[in-house]
């Protein structure tokens, strides 16, 4: 019953350092994958297919983190169930998540498939960009199921205290990815239909790579295919965690690709230089996102056991090791964003663009050091719906106004837009420190799983 890395024992830093550094890895590859892809079009094609592909991916990010957010859910209730020492209902956790979000993940493939005309009109593509587009939607539809399959595995696996493995088979994926981009957009000159087939093929790979893993060395708690059934009862709990967090991070990766369709008003070049902007800034929310991940395992398993003085040093530790990262990244991009952006493209046009967006999404990341810990605590807990309500209320009521005014009230210059971020974050920051004062997140919710409610 040991997992790959004890957060309940060991001690805080080299246990933490040890948990997150695969998942800061993971993302990194994540953002040089995203890189190199728009890299490659760029080098090989035009500004239509940058742009087609940068909105195309763009799409894809809603979907694939929203998946990543409902599979999380039963991730959290895994840690939590393992901190307490239930390891049968560990199992009957793990079996429902394939079944559930099996069934899932087929039917956002289908919808996305049917809805690819609708949202290449949305984003508004126009000519060559408007023909790529749905190209690349249309294609990269068929491996939702696949992103969905291997998110159900990677969550769990993390429960356990392994980051390890996700992070390899993610490495897979990337670099077949990259290969076969060189192939199909360099060689074969197949543009947003050769990157979205290149992304499929990927996402196969670290899909069959994660069952061949589970199939050969199982899980901490031993599964057998018995144990893969869908009860209601999990499914209830496991929903009730992660549709919070799907509908949070779907609605703020929305709010990008409204901002995106926005930008688009203003000409290809600018959505070029949006969607560059975009991927280098990601850079800056590795650390975020891989401490964010790190420490909601470690808050629920720590507080599953009932520790939390453990889990507040957890928390602190995190502050300071991601604060440090964060902080050494957004220089970077402060001072040398003209020099990164140049890297993809020679337009100057395109280039002042990324450099703009670059520098003021930068100072978003850098006020987001303190909301992804507190989210961290909030998701670790079970208490998915207070960081759902103030990321989805900075969304609607913050960003996307500030966005729609500067457009269409101010006319102002299309890189104003960029403010839109750090002002709605600022908000959330608020709303999380207030949560945080009040203390609600330090307890959890479990529940018995009747062994009746497990349908064969």
């Amino acid at each position: 019953m040991t997992p790959k890395i004890d957060l309940l024992n060991e001690k805080i830093y080299p246990s933490l350092l040890r948990f997150v550094t695969p998942l800061l890895l993971m993302w990194l590859q994540t953002s040089i994958f995203g890189m190199v892809d728009l890299l490659i079009i760029s080098n090989y094609t035009d500004t239509f297919a940058i742009d087609a592909v940068a909105g195309g991916i763009s799409v894809m990010n809603i979907i694939t983190y929203t998946i990543a957010a409902l599979t999380t859910g039963g991730g959290i209730l895994i840690g939590q169930y393992l901190g307490a020492q239930k390891y049968s209902e560990v199992k009957k956790i793990i079996g429902n998540m394939f079944v559930l979000f099996g069934v899932v993940g087929i039917l956002i493939g289908i919808v996305m498939a049917s809805l690819s005309s609708t949202i290449v009109n949305w984003l508004n593509l126009d000519g060559q960009a408007k023909i790529d587009g749905y190209n690349y939607l249309i294609i990269t539809a068929i491996g939702i199921p696949f992103i969905m399959g291997f998110n159900i595995i990677a969550s769990q696996l993390r429960a356990f205290g392994n980051s390890r493995s996700p992070f390899l088979f993610l490495v897979l994926a990337a670099s077949v990815n990259i290969a076969l981009d060189l192939v199909f957009v360099g060689a074969l000159n197949m543009r947003a239909t050769g990157a979205a087939l290149a992304s499929i093929i990927s996402q196969v790979c670290s899909f069959s790579a994660a069952i061949i893993y589970i199939r050969v060395r199982n899980y901490p708690v031993l599964l057998t295919k018995n144990d893969i059934r869908f009860s209601g009862q999990c499914s209830k709990m496991t929903l009730r965690t992660g549709l919070p967090l799907a509908l949070q991070d779907g609605i703020v990766l929305l709010s990008f690709t409204i901002i995106l369709a926005l930008v688009n008003l203003y000409g290809p070049e600018a959505g070029s230089g949006f969607g560059i902007g975009e991927k280098i800034t990601f850079f800056c929310f590795v650390p975020l996102n891989a401490f964010s991940a790190a420490l909601t395992a470690t808050t629920a398993q720590n507080l599953g056991a009932g520790r939390l003085d453990r889990t507040k040093l957890y928390a602190k530790a995190g502050l300071v090791m991601q604060g440090i990262l964060v902080t050494i990244i957004v220089i970077i991009c402060e001072i040398f964003a003209p020099q990164i952006a140049s890297l993809f493209t020679n337009e100057v046009e395109i280039i002042n663009y990324a450099a703009a967006f670059i520098r003021i999404i930068a100072i978003d990341a850098y006020i987001c050091i303190f909301i992804y810990v507190l989210n961290a605590l909030f998701m670790g807990s079970g208490h998915t719906t207070f960081s759902m309500m103030q990321n989805v209320l900075s969304t609607l009521l913050v960003r996307l106004p500030l966005a729609f005014i500067f457009v269409f009230v101010a006319k102002a210059q299309v890189t104003v837009l960029a403010f839109a971020y750090p002002i709605a974050s600022v908000f959330s920051l608020i709303a999380c420190f207030i949560y945080f004062k009040i203390g609600r997140w330090k307890t959890i919710r479990q529940e018995k799983i009747p062994v009746q409610d497990i349908v064969g």
